[in-house]
């Protein structure tokens, strides 16, 4: 797995990949990827990469060993609902600062557009509305479609809905975050 891959894992609360008990590893809050450092890793990682003293609780790792792995599911993408913030375009307007409210707001440029961040520019509904059942846990499409992007890629079936949903992949393994849907017993 190469540090762009990792990286691609990240989120705003740790927008690198950081260094952890012996894997480096990358987390947006609802997924989080691991792989052996490796000094390449570290050299492209640079100054950039964080170390942090604090453990993932290995209780987050144990026992997968022993899981029953099973093949991602295939996502349909056509029959899901377009993108409610691009229509399905995969684009949205840049934002630009008001120049009426001296910069304290924003309003769309008519000069830039960017990707769509709602829908990961697939231009598909792909959030907590369209989740998939894996095992009793619903995993969001959108963490599907990563997790299909790494070579080699495995898929627990959990027994309890709200457990973090292993994964493993050629160099690694990950967690995910699942679902919470309606009311449980």
């Amino acid at each position: 797995m190469t540090f762009e891959e990792i990286r691609s894992f990240a989120g705003s609360r740790f927008p690198e990949p950081f260094v952890m008990d012996g894997y480096m590893q990358a987390t947006d809050g609802k997924i989080l990827v691991r792989v052996p450092i490796t000094n390449t890793l570290l050299a492209l990682a640079g100054p950039n990469c964080g170390k942090h003293t604090a453990t993932i609780g290995e209780w987050l790792w144990s026992g997968h060993h022993a899981v029953d792995w099973v093949d991602l599911p295939i996502i349909d993408m056509e029959s899901l609902e377009p993108c409610g913030t691009c229509r399905g375009t995969l684009k949205v307007p840049a934002m630009d600062t008001c120049p009426e409210c001296d910069g304290e707001g924003e309003i769309p440029s008519r000069a830039q557009v960017v990707d769509c961040t709602t829908c990961d520019s697939t231009g598909k509904k792909i959030d907590t509305e369209n989740p998939v059942k894996i095992g009793e846990a619903h995993i969001q499409i959108r963490y599907l479609l990563k997790i299909a992007g790494l070579s080699g890629a495995k898929i627990a079936q959990v027994s309890r809905w709200y457990d973090p949903v292993p994964f493993v992949f050629d160099g690694g393994q990950g967690v995910v975050m699942p679902v919470k849907m309606g009311l449980r017993d």
